[in-house]
């Protein structure tokens, strides 16, 4: 299993899970960076 970011789809927006993992995708038309944290229900698991 590979644990990075690769190219996904830019629709439909928000989560969407898929056979090899969860394509995120948001939009937003002055932000100059986005985060992603990831939860196991407990602790932050990775910050990307």
């Amino acid at each position: 299993m590979s644990a990075g970011p690769e190219n996904g789809s830019s629709s439909p927006l928000g989560a969407t899970p898929s056979p090899g993992g969860v394509n995120f995708s948001v939009f937003s038309r002055h932000a100059t960076g986005v985060e992603l944290l990831l939860f196991d229900g407990v602790e932050i698991r990775s910050g990307l």
